[in-house]
């Protein structure tokens, strides 16, 4: 047992959350990512709600799917990444899209948003360069487990 809580501020409230992430869906059956994300959430509790909120503007991966035809039940892997605070989130997620359709990693179905033509400049590109990578080498896991 780890002895250090876990704290969760409440305040007038409402939980508060200092944290930054940005994250991916990754389908195991084409080893493409269909979602990127940005959030200042918990990213598994971001999950649960993108799942489970019938508000589409929060559970907007399963609106997206279902707009778009695809199969939510399909299995997926989210990858979250912590952002440090000098980073915005929302900048990281917008160039990672872009990088992902350079790179062949996005999926031709994906339910994104934002644009898919973002400059990659020198202050986001480690990041998501290291983000990229992390994807090909889950990707290559996902591929090697199912031989």
């Amino acid at each position: 047992m780890n002895a250090s809580p876990v704290i969760i501020a409440v305040r007038h409230g409402e939980p508060t959350f200092s944290e930054s992430w940005v994250y991916v869906w990754l389908r195991h059956r084409d080893r493409a990512v269909t979602y990127v994300g940005a959030t200042g959430l918990p990213p598994a509790l971001r999950t649960w709600l993108h799942l489970t909120d019938a508000d589409p503007a929060v559970g907007r991966v399963v609106a997206r799917y279902r707009d778009a035809g695809l199969d939510i039940g399909e299995d997926h892997d989210v990858l979250a990444f912590a952002m440090p605070p000098t980073v915005e989130r929302s900048h990281v997620k917008d160039v990672l899209i872009s990088r992902l359709v350079i790179r062949g990693q996005l999926a031709a179905d994906h339910v994104c948003d934002g644009s898919t033509q973002v400059a990659l400049n020198a202050a986001t590109a480690a990041t998501v360069e290291q983000i990229a990578d992390a994807i090909d080498r889950r990707a290559a896991e996902l591929s090697a487990s199912s031989r």
